[in-house]
């Protein structure tokens, strides 16, 4: 199976069909829209979002939701420079919204099953201490701003930059499933300076659960509901530490 470009005009948005080469082109779904995207200007953010993880989980300067929000936010402006927004009303249908909710409280329970006990239990050192440490950063701000930065910031810019950005240059460039690997890599790559295996093996899970549900849903929308429940149940509601 070949992937074809469809372009229009000079500035083209196109469509991924994975179809025999020389079959015509008025035959298959798309599998994802969108402007092409530069690959110096993935790497750049890659390198910018590995240094916002740095200044955020490492260095620990300012406020960790404060800082968390800053640093999404540039990188949010950096995709708006480089493509155009791939967010639309119908992202946010009632369907939609309810798979996102469903994925993300899933998700919720594999995080709480697979790390904060399984993983946990049998590696303590590298698990309890590593989810412990974690959970230390922005403990002490208030209730107001942590759940106002993660509904209105942190889990939407987060899957604009990763899922609408990233992933998709990816699955352009190397189809879909080898594109989801590719983007979790990047992901997980961001937090090796924090040296936090829970925090690495998190970061994993996360991406490629909230990839696959971008790749079948072909929808940011359902990726964004998703992570908003998921961080709010994690980091505000229901902390693994409580379990």
């Amino acid at each position: 199976m070949a992937k074809k470009y469809i372009y229009k005009n000079k500035k083209p948005h196109f469509k991924i069909i994975d179809a025999p080469i020389g079959v015509g082109v008025n035959y298959a779904v798309p599998e994802i829209q969108g402007p092409p995207v530069r690959t110096w200007v993935v790497l750049f953010s890659f390198l910018l979002a590995a240094f916002f993880a740095w200044l955020v989980f490492v260095a620990q300067v300012g406020n960790f939701w404060l800082m968390q929000s800053g640093a999404l936010i540039l990188l949010v402006l950096l995709v708006l420079l480089e493509s155009q927004p791939l967010i639309e009303k119908k992202d946010f249908n009632l369907d939609k919204i309810i798979i996102g909710l469903a994925v993300g409280a899933a998700i919720y329970f594999i995080f709480l099953f697979l790390l904060g006990n399984f993983l946990a239990s049998l590696f303590p050192a590298f698990f309890t201490e590593g989810i412990e440490s974690f959970y230390t950063l922005g403990q002490s701000s208030p209730l107001a701003l942590k759940l106002i930065t993660l509904i209105i910031i942190i889990a939407p810019a987060a899957e604009i930059f990763w899922r609408g950005f990233v992933q998709r240059w990816a699955m352009t460039k190397f189809g879909r499933f080898k594109g989801l690997l590719l983007a979790t890599a990047f992901y997980v790559a961001t937090y090796i300076t924090t040296l936090n295996i829970a925090l690495m093996i998190g970061a994993v899970i996360l991406s490629l659960c909230f990839g696959a549900l971008y790749i079948f849903r072909r929808s940011l929308g359902p990726c964004i509901v998703a992570h908003i429940l998921w961080s709010v149940s994690i980091l505000v509601f229901f902390p693994l530490t409580n379990f």
